[in-house]
Order: C-alpha cells, then sequence, then structure tokens
C-alpha cells in the first residue's frame, strides 16, 4: 500500500477542496479494500447519493469522510434528520475515516455500520442556506462514541496495518453485527461498551460500570434507571457472547 498521492491527478485543479476530493478518492480505488472479505472496493458513481465505494463480493456500502489533519472527537456530516435516516435503514453504509496531509495518508480506519447508533449523531447549529425558506440542520459524527472494536484500522500513525490485521479485527466485532438490535436502540449498547473499554481491564465489576453512571445519564436524559439499563446492556453483551459473567456481579471480556 502506497502512502503517498498521485499528485498529478490533482494537477489542473486550483480549489484545495477539489484536489483534496480527487486525490483522496483516487487513493481509495487504488488501495482500499473490504474488511470482511479482503476484495478491493469499487467506486460508485459519481455523486450516488447513498455511498462512495462498495464491495462487490459482499455488497456492503461505504462512504468516505475525509480530512487534512487527524480526527480526534468528531467528524463532520450532512444533514442530521437525513443521516438519522441512513444509519436506521437497512442499507446504511460504513464509513471509512481517512486523514492526511496534502501529499500523504497519516491514517484511515473503518467503522461498520452497526458501530453507529443516534448516540452519536450530534445536530449541529442551524444555519440558513441560500434559496431555502427553512433552516439547514446539519450534524457530526461523535467518534468519542464509537468503540475501539468499531474503529478497523488499515493505517495508524502513518503506518499500514496487515490485511490479516485488519479482516481479525473485522472478525472479533461479529458480536454486534449479527444482533437484531436497531440501530436506534443501539445507543446504550454502544455507550456501555465504550465505558467497558475505558476501564481497560479482562475483568471488571458491575460496581466499575456503575461509576459510568453520570456519563451515560447524560448521554441518555430520559432515562431515570440508569444502573438497570447498565445491567441490562451487560447481559446483551454476556448473550452474544462479548462477556462471560463469573458470578456475584463481576464479568470477564471473552476477547
Amino acid at each position: 500500500m502506497d502512502l503517498n498521492f498521485d499528485l498529478s491527478l490533482a494537477a489542473a485543479y486550483t480549489s484545495k477542496r477539489q484536489r483534496n476530493r480527487v486525490l483522496t478518492e483516487a487513493w481509495m480505488a487504488q488501495n482500499a479494500y473490504c474488511p470482511s472479505c479482503g476484495e478491493s472496493v469499487s467506486q460508485h458513481i459519481p455523486n450516488k447519493p447513498v455511498a462512495d465505494f462498495y464491495c462487490p463480493r459482499c455488497s456492503e456500502d461505504y462512504e468516505l469522510k475525509s480530512k487534512v489533519g487527524v480526527y480526534t472527537n468528531s467528524a463532520i456530516d450532512g444533514a442530521y434528520h437525513t443521516m438519522i435516516q441512513r444509519i436506521n435503514s437497512d442499507t446504511a453504509p460504513s464509513f471509512f475515516f481517512l486523514s492526511h496531509n496534502e501529499k500523504r495518508v497519516h491514517s484511515l480506519f473503518v467503522t461498520p455500520a452497526c458501530f453507529l447508533s443516534d448516540s452519536v449523531i450530534i445536530k449541529r447549529k442551524p444555519t440558513k442556506v441560500k434559496g431555502r425558506t427553512n433552516l439547514w440542520i446539519g450534524c457530526s459524527i461523535d467518534l468519542r462514541g464509537i468503540p475501539e472494536s468499531g474503529r478497523i484500522y488499515y493505517v495508524r500513525n502513518g503506518e499500514e496495518c496487515s490485511r490479516q490485521e485488519v479482516v481479525d479485527h473485522y472478525a472479533a466485532s461479529a458480536f454486534l453485527r449479527t444482533t437484531e438490535i436497531k440501530a436506534g436502540l443501539r445507543g446504550w449498547l454502544l455507550d456501555v461498551l465504550c465505558c467497558i473499554e475505558r476501564l481497560k481491564r479482562k475483568t471488571f465489576s458491575l460496581a466499575d460500570v456503575y461509576r459510568f453512571e453520570n456519563y451515560l445519564s447524560a448521554k441518555h436524559p430520559d432515562n431515570r434507571n440508569v444502573q438497570a439499563k447498565i445491567r441490562q446492556q451487560l447481559q446483551l453483551l454476556r448473550d452474544m457472547g462479548y462477556l462471560r459473567f463469573t458470578g456475584r456481579g463481576n464479568y470477564e471480556l471473552m476477547s
């Protein structure tokens, strides 16, 4: 995988935005592959509203988000209500997040569609758009709300990850992809999963997760019984095979 852009492709463009779009899309078309089967992804026809790339073998759709610099807390997206509809649909795309400078890729990771929920889609301030009577409401993706298991790196800090590592990481997230929980109800599960990952321990107790009660309460202000909801999500993660209950309120990660 060559992490350098082919700068000749953007020689005719003066706009930085256009140059970046041409360079990143061309690089992805040349280097990106499906994390499930390893097949090279193909580019959709220009301006397709659903996604930018797809896997010919798995029929998985992917949308590309790119940024000059490094992704930290969030990624800017389009219209809020459109995004909510998309991630709650049966054809929700997975997302590639590409960070780069003007010449080279810095990092690339993919977040499978099952790791996106209403909980991580944040409304932006309404703005007035020329030619429209109603205010336009955009959104951003809160990357802090995506568990580490939902960030499958191809390139990290300027270093390529092996294809086998990518495929293995994707396979390890099967516990969430196979669940029947709809995106609108996945927010709690993903939020609790993030809390477990922040403990950075193989084993933990129910009391350890209760320490995130204020954080979870702020994310879900309509819920009046956060501790009960935490217990429910831990039971779901146990049933999915992600956790093992070892007794007396203690749990162990299975991987």
